[in-house]
């Protein structure tokens, strides 16, 4: 079994590279937080709600993915004869997804495919994680954040089965193998910006390893769909659970609307200290010779 959290660890010692850093810098920033987001719809029993009343945040198994290529890579065996290749690596790619879980954030909080196709189109709503301005070595260990790659040719593996050791011990390769097997897409997704956060730990015999407890501080404000009416219940619902939130956790999370704009293809949300201006990003923080 392959276990994720060694091969995340060891990945550290390869994410100071230029390249790597740079798929960063277009995070929106203040002076003290950096800012990621995920669009959310109402469930029947509004459990999303946990994660006001909980802190709960739900990761999702692979095999619940809308996009049936996800955390599948063609995996070459060096040392395997070529007849035995498609047989184990069905073995291997079942293995390595066996007890993962992921959860998806975005930099892409106002697109309007967002919205239709991962708020409830435009009846969901939007949070907005903030999470301490970090050094370049952090930015990814918050939520374990790593970015989503869209590329058109398919991710390709090459892993020598006999010498395993030599897999685990070579930081670049493992990085590699989490790019191209957790966090490569096709170019059609592109507009998503994605960037996840892996856990290892999920049992398919038990849900509640879905469920990930998260800092109340890291909820930085809430956004509600364009066409999210003030007499909807679930409107009314997570108001209440917002609240709750902020008195149980002792935060101040806001609620903001989202409008379409007349006359144009846009979403605004008014007086929203980030989304309804021009902000910073991490290159202005991180890379500042670069702006």
């Amino acid at each position: 079994m392959v276990n994720l959290e060694n091969i995340l660890l060891a990945t550290m010692q390869e994410t100071s590279t230029d390249e790597y850093q740079n798929q960063f810098v277009d995070i929106k920033c203040d002076d003290q937080y950096y800012y990621l987001y995920k669009h959310l719809s109402f469930d029947p029993n509004l459990y999303v709600l946990n994660l006001f009343r909980k802190l709960q945040l739900k990761f999702t198994h692979p095999d619940s993915f809308n996009d049936p290529y996800d955390c599948m890579a063609s995996i070459e065996f060096d040392d395997i004869p070529q007849s035995n290749h498609e047989e184990l690596q069905k073995r291997f790619s079942k293995s390595i997804k066996s007890n993962l879980s992921v959860t998806c954030f975005n930099n892409n909080p106002l697109n309007m495919l967002m919205w239709s196709h991962y708020a409830q189109s435009h009846t969901g709503f939007l949070v907005e994680f903030k999470i301490p301005h970090p050094t370049i070595e952090w930015v990814h260990t918050a939520f374990n954040v790593q970015p989503v790659k869209y590329q058109n040719e398919f991710p390709k593996l090459s892993l020598a089965m006999l010498n395993p050791s030599n897999f685990f011990d070579d930081a670049k390769v493992m990085l590699d193998f989490v790019t191209n097997q957790y966090l490569v897409k096709s170019k059609d997704w592109q507009y998503e910006n994605e960037f996840r956060t892996l856990a290892h730990d999920y049992d398919p015999n038990n849900f509640n390893s879905l469920l990930k407890i998260i800092p109340p501080e890291y909820i930085s404000s809430v956004i509600l769909g364009a066409k999210l009416e003030e007499e909807d219940l679930n409107k009314k619902e997570i108001i209440a659970a917002i609240s709750f939130f902020n008195k149980e956790f002792k935060q101040d999370v806001k609620v903001y609307q989202a409008s379409l704009k007349l006359n144009s293809f846009r979403i605004v949300v008014k007086d929203h200290p980030i989304l309804d201006r021009k902000t910073k990003t991490l290159k202005d923080f991180l890379f500042p010779t670069m702006g």
